[in-house]
């Protein structure tokens, strides 16, 4: 994914880490990749004690051009796979930062 990203200038500098409690409290949104994390998300979120802070959405409810449902893993496509992940991604995080402006 990293040199996917590189060829389009974008730096993956995070790595990706299991979320906890604590995100609700911290972040304002959680996005979700497919319809699996989502259903977890909202498991982990009614197990603890957390609050109504963060809005866990789905990232492809924002998508505007692609017609996938759910991020597609892409380890299965091959390098057109990770092009076509960050295709469907950068549809679709347009469209997020677009609701909350």
């Amino acid at each position: 994914m990293r040199i996917a990203a590189e060829k389009r200038d974008v730096n993956i500098l995070s790595r990706a880490r299991q979320i906890t409690s604590k995100d609700f409290d911290e972040f304002n949104y959680i996005l979700a990749m497919d319809d699996s994390n989502f259903r977890n998300i909202q498991d982990l979120k009614k197990s603890t004690a957390s609050t109504d802070f963060a809005s866990i959405k789905k990232i492809q409810d924002f998508r505007s051009v692609f017609n996938e449902q759910e991020v597609p893993d892409p380890y299965f496509g091959g390098d057109e796979g990770f092009d076509y992940v960050l295709d469907i991604l950068e549809d679709s995080v347009s469209g997020f930062l677009e609701s909350i402006y």
